[in-house]
């Protein structure tokens, strides 16, 4: 082999790879993701509020000392 054949781009394109349209997500799987992602928000937004609630009182608490 010489350089030329190493540098030269293949023309024939390879069988067997993945083509464009199969490397991205499918519909489903984005939404399964977006799914998820709201599941897990409206399980941490409830639990933000109690943690500020708590800290607030802290402040109060120890403001009064």
């Amino acid at each position: 082999m010489d350089i030329a054949q190493l540098t030269t781009p293949n023309p024939i394109p390879q069988e067997g790879g993945p083509s464009r349209a199969d490397r991205g997500f499918t519909l489903i799987e984005l939404l399964a993701v977006i799914a998820i992602i709201g599941i897990l928000v409206s399980i941490l937004i409830p639990t933000l509020g109690t943690i500020r609630e708590s800290a607030r009182r802290s402040v109060c608490q120890s403001n009064i000392r």
